[in-house]
């Protein structure tokens, strides 16, 4: 199992949009007031907010990916009834594109923290779960938003919640995960 991360946990992804490729950027999905604020990667200089606050229904954005020059936020949904699910915005001007597949989807994602692109055109969402219910990594189609499957989770120790995602060397995904929260894990 992984390190569990605070309650206050900033999604951060770093791209290439507006500015130019020369001048990298560091993208941060604000859950304070639920924005994507951009910065000068190598000052640290504040570029403005990216995405706008509450764009199309943004509320708890977390994991942030570039996939085909848009940006792809894991949106919580936080404060809502509704299940996550991944919105998207251009990659140039941060204008909203639509969702990736709808929170109303029978497999969206109940409180979705990290996103990662794979091969073969698919998207991995983290899914921390609805508690006590475990979580999940699901797949998902990233042109379509078609779901895909669950990962297997039985190499890992249970209960299972995952927070984050990240492909390492040799094409093996690594997942941030808690365990059980009543104890230490």
């Amino acid at each position: 199992t992984g390190v569990m991360l605070g309650a206050a946990l900033l999604a951060l992804a770093v791209g290439f949009g507006a500015i130019p490729a020369k001048a990298d950027s560091l993208y941060i999905g604000d859950i304070s007031d639920n924005t994507v604020k951009r910065f000068d990667a190598k000052t640290g200089a504040y570029l403005g907010t990216f995405v706008a606050s509450g764009s199309g229904g943004l509320a708890g954005p977390n994991g942030i990916i570039f996939v085909h020059n848009k940006l792809d936020v894991v949106n919580q949904n936080a404060g809502t009834v509704f299940n996550g699910n991944v919105l998207q915005y251009s990659g140039d001007y941060g204008a909203y594109l639509g969702p990736l597949f709808s929170d109303t989807d029978p497999n969206a994602p109940w409180d979705p923290r990290g996103i990662i692109r794979g091969s073969n055109q698919t998207v991995y969402v983290a899914d921390f779960g609805n508690l006590p219910a475990e979580g999940k990594v699901s797949r998902f189609d990233d042109k379509t938003g078609k779901f895909l499957g669950n990962l297997d989770t039985t190499g890992f120790g249970h209960p299972f919640y995952p927070r984050g995602v990240v492909f390492g060397p040799g094409d093996v995904l690594y997942v941030s995960a808690t365990g059980d929260l009543s104890a230490p894990d």
